[in-house]
């Protein structure tokens, strides 16, 4: 039977480091201590405190602590080490298997963008693959269109507001769609061979790309409207189907920010941790912040996931296209000029279609690993809850009592006592 005694009548010496007697086997107590601390039990001697290490030497002298027979404490402490010499092997085996998972997806990208993935498809719709070149052609008279149209628009616009007087806010003009050059031979002969239909592009060839505003957070009325405005935190690769924080159109009127539409990918263009590169699909239609860059996908009919599965692939990559002295950064120029591998609509469909599906078996399976680490660590914690509480190993008759051990532990802590305390004047002295 297991006795509980403070950590101040079975120790010899702290000096801010534990020093069990050696009638106390020092695995168990270096045992009891790690479960101790995981248990959160640490918080009722030291509020507030997250690590063990963060207590003072008076909170462990108040540490209790079960104390069973040393034949016990030998029988427990080899349990233990049997029962954990597995765990720890299963454990190894499922942080094994969750690098690899991370290894595979982005083979699987990488394959996708070389256009081996979708190789069969080619082969059996060659009826639908309409080339880069003529795709891209199409999509360019079309943003020319969009841009005329919405110029007419404010020029109605323009012309209704005079006639009122000037009231209100001034419509602001669309700004002319910018013409990117072709990739030359040069650039292109440093980038990797692609399908006869497909074709190296900027981002700007194909897609509109702005860059956010943050409303003045000084001015309360810029803030808590209806408006979902997106921070650079929230871009993390994921699908934005809300925002911590909204604006009001006051808020969007007055600053130079847009809303775009549902289908839209972020990029984050600002941070030096793991933000910076980092892309997001808009679910909702939203306005950004200055760190981030819209990029109208859903505009020229293309799927969102195609650019967004890209830049998940050249997450890297993309990052180290940021500069500057005191914060690296992206810029909408950077952004413009990044190139990606451009194919037909139908293609792009198929291409996404194949990377959900095997990323929606990686994400299942990564959610089973995580779960079973999550078990095995629980699993931990009961084996060492059973440990103290007398539960895991049997105990015997024949064990010399706990009782008998203490009142040894005892004599041999007063029998010490005299000792340190003439250390402690000769250092006085000296």
């Amino acid at each position: 039977m297991a006795h509980h005694e403070n950590v101040s009548k079975i120790c010899t010496n702290f000096l801010r480091l534990l020093r069990p007697s050696r009638l106390i086997s020092a695995a168990y107590l270096n045992e009891f201590l790690g479960f101790f601390y995981k248990s959160g039990k640490v918080v009722e001697y030291q509020a507030g405190s997250n690590n063990l290490r963060n207590l003072k030497f008076k909170d462990y002298m108040g540490i209790g602590i079960p104390i069973p027979p040393l034949a016990e404490q030998e029988r427990i402490i080899f349990k233990l080490e049997e029962l954990f010499s597995e765990l720890d092997k299963g454990v190894e085996n499922l942080r094994t298997a969750q690098q690899q998972l991370k290894v595979y997806r982005q083979a699987l990208l990488k394959h996708a963008f070389e256009g081996k993935l979708t190789a069969g498809w080619r082969a059996q719709n060659p009826d639908k693959l309409e080339s880069a070149e003529v795709l891209l052609s199409r999509i360019q008279q079309e943003r020319e269109v969009r841009y005329r149209q919405q110029l007419a628009e404010w020029q109605a616009a323009q012309q209704a507001w005079e006639a009122s007087g000037k009231t209100g806010s001034k419509p602001a003009k669309p700004k002319v769609p910018k013409v990117l050059p072709a990739l030359t031979a040069e650039e292109l002969s440093e980038l990797p061979e692609l399908p006869a239909s497909w074709q190296w592009v900027r981002i700007g060839e194909v897609f509109g790309v702005y860059v956010g505003a943050t409303p003045s957070r000084s001015n309360q009325n810029y803030w808590g409207g209806v408006i979902p405005w997106v921070s650079s935190g929230e871009v993390a690769f994921c699908r934005i189907k809300s925002t911590k924080e909204r604006i009001t159109e006051a808020g969007y009127i007055n600053t130079s920010t847009e809303i775009h539409p549902s289908g839209t990918v972020m990029l984050a263009m600002i941070g030096e941790g793991k933000t910076r590169g980092q892309a997001a699909i808009l679910d909702v239609a939203a306005a950004h912040n200055q760190n981030t860059a819209a990029i109208r996908v859903s505009e020229s009919g293309c799927a969102p996931e195609f650019l967004y599965f890209y830049l998940c692939l050249q997450y890297e990559i993309t990052r180290k296209l940021g500069s500057g002295n005191n914060q690296k950064a992206l810029n909408k120029e950077r952004v413009s000029d990044i190139r990606i591998p451009f194919f037909s609509l139908a293609e792009q469909q198929a291409l996404v279609q194949l990377v959900d599906e095997k990323l929606s078996v990686i994400d299942q399976l990564e959610h089973t690993i995580t779960t079973s680490l999550q078990q095995a660590e629980a699993l931990r914690q009961s084996i060492l809850k059973k440990a103290f509480s007398g539960q895991l190993v049997p105990q015997h008759p024949d064990d010399e009592p706990a009782s008998v051990l203490l009142e040894r532990i005892r004599v041999e802590c007063a029998a010490q006592q005299p000792t340190a305390r003439r250390g402690r004047q000769r250092g006085a002295e000296a």
